[in-house]
């Protein structure tokens, strides 16, 4: 339909069936987004679809309820992964491992791996520097790019679930060494190539009577002499696939007196409901059809289905035609791979992983797409030597079972997964519950600085609300350490908190009538941390002070601003990833800078607690003011931002599920009790 819906969809969904019929496998799920459109099927709108015995689609909420291309879904993300973390929470099982697919699935695996404390791998399928870099090549600006594309946001992204991945499964050596290799987490050692399986077996099963008449209506409807060989060409709608090259290739040679060109681009109805980008394609399709006045040569039907699809391929094998891919770049090239399986020649463009498939299969011809006539001999060539044509589609059957057969990709992948999930792993602690964390409707979890504090009659009025209510389960998360925070609600005699994220996450205590710490915890935010490593290299930056000696602990490293710094956390990570150092980056009020385990947030450590308690995300409220509490204010939980907030809070304001009060300090949070209703 879109740039959303190619090959990689195509792949994803073959995956999980494929995987829910292996032998040894427990269960697989694929967790995404819930869409429901008048102007797409009710199956998307399904919570649970079952694939096989063992594996299902499961559908969650996350953001509008309508269709979003990707670029749209940033805001929205943290909800679906409190969704996911609810989902998973009431199956009593976690999962062995996750698999982020794309730079939205990637963040989303990632952010669930920090919680639940199990092994990430992502397949990114195409990479957010290499495509803003060709972009900006082409001449669109950065301004325009950027607020088109969101670079900035998929980038850190990418950049986060690479230092996170403990596997990084790539299409082709091409996207390792061209696109992976920008990344300042670029680790080589945790790259593995597995090429994307391909269903030989249903490109050689003869189409249905009704899909075969289908496709000859297709041809009497638009062809004069529907029996000459097939040029074809099957592509999302997306400028990168170069339909336009294509036609130029056909309509400037003897091809149109030879061959029948068929262009299966997308899908489409009215012109009028699709955007503008699509419009534009398929009209310049149009005006060059007109131009070389092909009428009669070229079919492009409006839809097809995959069962037409395959009856194409064959179709072009039975007429001795060829496949043809002069794409400016792909990162696999899945049609090629489809048409050495149904024994159809290609000619390509070999632009990035294509230059694989071609080399694995053999089964045609490299050029220059923007070169017609090269392009458009080397079809000639085919067709009219039937010994070349016929080699070409033997080595195209027999290699394809060689490199892309699912059993084959399946066998291998779940070998690589094996490696990093020896034993099936149990859930943190999911087990007999608090009853006071079990029973509590309402669960508010405030920073200190600058949020209780500045405003002591406020502050009061808080304190006797909590103390008068039952339902009110009361917590801190703070940047102060464990010693400073509770010396802090004693002497204001604020609420005993139930709940103590102190040290900005990095440490988690309860109070059930004593303090216990969260050792669990501990050990988990320890995932490649290294601060000895971090302390001696950061001490090389002259812009950056040390704080005071009790603000610092072995998981938290502090900093004031010499002045100030807007791009601070983004040189401070540029460094440490170019030394291979993993580490969080937070600056509040663009003064203060803490550096974290990977792990570790206030809003990592409020969503494990939640995770562990069978805590309903939609039943916390969080109250803050300053960049450390940007991530405990995102998603399922109802946040409040006081009055007195920081700039870098700003963000949050297109968040639904975030207030903004007009007040400061305790009197904003009492502000924000008061909007929710609480």
């Amino acid at each position: 339909m879109d740039a959303d819906t190619g090959g990689q969809t195509k792949y994803v969904l073959e995956l999980l069936r494929r995987l829910g019929k292996a032998r040894g496998m427990h269960r697989v799920e694929l967790l995404t987004r819930k869409i429901s459109d008048i102007g797409l099927s009710a199956d998307y709108a399904k919570d649970v679809e079952v694939v096989t015995d063992r594996s299902r689609i499961v559908r969650l909420p996350c953001g509008p309820e309508g269709y979003l291309p990707k670029e749209q879904l940033w805001p929205y993300l943290q909800e679906f992964i409190d969704n996911a973390l609810r989902y998973i929470r009431d199956q009593g099982e976690v999962p062995d491992a996750i698999h982020g697919h794309y730079a939205d699935g990637g963040f989303v695996a990632t952010r669930i791996a920090k919680i639940l404390g199990i092994p990430v791998f992502y397949t990114a399928h195409s990479l957010g520097r290499f495509k803003r870099e060709r972009i900006l090549s082409e001449g669109m600006s950065p301004r325009v790019s950027e607020r088109k594309f969101h670079f900035r946001e998929r980038i850190e992204a990418e950049e986060e679930t690479l230092e996170n991945a403990e596997l990084v499964i790539a299409s082709t050596n091409n996207e390792v060494e061209t696109q992976y290799a920008r990344y300042d987490h670029y680790d080589k050692d945790a790259m593995r190539v597995l090429p994307p399986g391909c269903d030989i077996e249903k490109l050689r099963t003869r189409p249905s009577a009704s899909t075969l008449r289908e496709l000859r209506n297709i041809g009497r409807q638009f062809l004069a002499e529907p029996a000459r060989p097939a040029l074809i060409v099957i592509a999302r709608p997306d400028a990168q696939k170069n339909t336009s090259a294509a036609i130029h290739t056909f309509g400037r040679s003897n091809l149109r007196n030879v061959a029948n060109l068929y262009l299966f681009i997308g899908l489409r109805n009215d012109l009028e409901s699709v955007s503008q980008p699509l419009r534009d394609l398929y009209m310049e399709m149009f005006k060059l059809i007109d131009l070389y006045d092909l009428h009669g040569s070229v079919a492009y039907p409006k839809t097809h289905s995959p069962e037409l699809v395959t009856a194409l391929y064959q179709h072009a094998r039975n007429t001795r035609g060829v496949s043809l891919a002069l794409s400016k770049h792909e990162n696999f090239g899945l049609t090629l791979v489809e048409a050495a399986a149904a024994g159809v020649p290609v000619v390509s463009s070999g632009a990035g992983g294509m230059r694989d498939v071609m080399k694995n299969c053999g089964h045609g011809l490299t050029v220059d797409p923007e070169n017609f006539e090269e392009a458009a001999q080397a079809i000639s060539d085919i067709i009219a030597d039937q010994a070349k044509w016929r080699a070409f589609s033997a080595a195209g059957k027999k290699n394809v079972a060689r490199f892309y057969a699912w059993p084959r990709h399946i066998k291998n992948y779940l070998g690589l997964v094996k490696q990093f999930t020896p034993d099936r792993r149990a859930a943190p602690s999911v087990r007999k519950r608090v009853k006071q964390f079990a029973t509590a409707r309402h669960y508010l979890v405030c920073d200190i600085d600058d949020t209780l504090t500045g405003d002591d009659r406020s502050m009061r009025q808080l304190t006797d609300l909590i103390n008068d209510r039952d339902d009110i389960l009361f917590g801190i998360a703070t940047g102060r350490n464990l010693q400073s925070a509770r010396a802090f609600i004693e002497e204001n005699r604020l609420p005993d908190p139930s709940l103590l994220i102190t040290s900005v996450g990095t440490r988690i205590d309860y109070n059930f009538g004593r303090v216990s710490h969260d050792l669990h915890w501990d050990r988990h935010i320890q995932f490649r941390w290294q601060p000895h490593e971090i302390r001696n290299l950061l001490s090389q930056i002259d812009w950056l002070e040390p704080q005071e000696p009790e603000t610092q602990s072995h998981d938290k490293i502090s900093y004031y601003l010499d002045r100030p710094q807007p791009s601070a956390a983004r040189a401070i990570k540029t460094l440490l990833r170019k030394s291979s150092l993993q580490a969080r980056v937070v600056v509040s009020r663009n003064r203060c800078v803490d550096v974290l385990p990977v792990r570790a947030s206030k809003g990592h450590a409020l969503r494990y607690v939640s995770w562990r308690f069978g805590i309903d995300m939609s039943h916390v409220l969080t109250a803050g003011d300053s960049g450390n509490d940007i991530d405990m204010l995102r998603g399922l939980s109802r946040g409040i931002v006081v009055g007195n907030y920081s700039k870098e809070v700003g963000v949050l304001r297109k968040s639904k599920d975030v207030y903004f009060s007009a007040q400061a300090n305790a009197a904003g949070v009492l502000d924000g009790l008061k909007h929710y209703g609480v």
